[in-house]
């Protein structure tokens, strides 16, 4: 496993307890450092990303997750489409299916492969916006 994957996964977590606590991840990974993982500075870029662009980034998953609303929404999955719409729209120099590819991959290792299905759906779906507003 990359680091990068190791630091998205550590990500992922932050997110999802920072979701169910009602707590900025930033927050719960200070109150954790350091980390164990050599991209610690990259999980810190990662919340700090998701959490600047948090505003815009719920409204996407609400408008593009087909069947489901944001507040019914696994906590989990979540976590991982904020990721990687985060990743798609704002990471500079990030390929869009590197973004996709790890965000199914944490999906199957984290969640359900029912879920890898819906966020892969969720994030081609996102990608296909910011290539139309490119």
């Amino acid at each position: 496993m990359s680091a990068r994957h190791k630091a998205r996964t550590a990500a992922v977590n932050f997110l999802y307890e920072g979701d169910l606590r009602g707590q900025s991840p930033r927050s719960l990974l200070a109150s954790r450092e350091p980390l164990e993982i050599s991209e610690a500075a990259y999980v810190d870029l990662l919340l700090a990303g998701v959490e600047e662009h948090l505003e815009a980034i719920n409204p996407i998953i609400s408008g593009y997750a087909e069947g489901w609303e944001l507040d019914r929404m696994p906590a989990l999955d979540r976590a991982i489409a904020r990721l990687g719409i985060y990743e798609i729209l704002w990471e500079e120099g990030l390929d869009s299916a590197i973004a996709i590819n790890e965000a199914v991959e944490l999906a199957k290792e984290l969640s359900t492969e029912n879920s890898a299905a819906y966020i892969n759906g969720l994030l081609a779906r996102v990608e296909a916006l910011k290539e139309m507003l490119a």
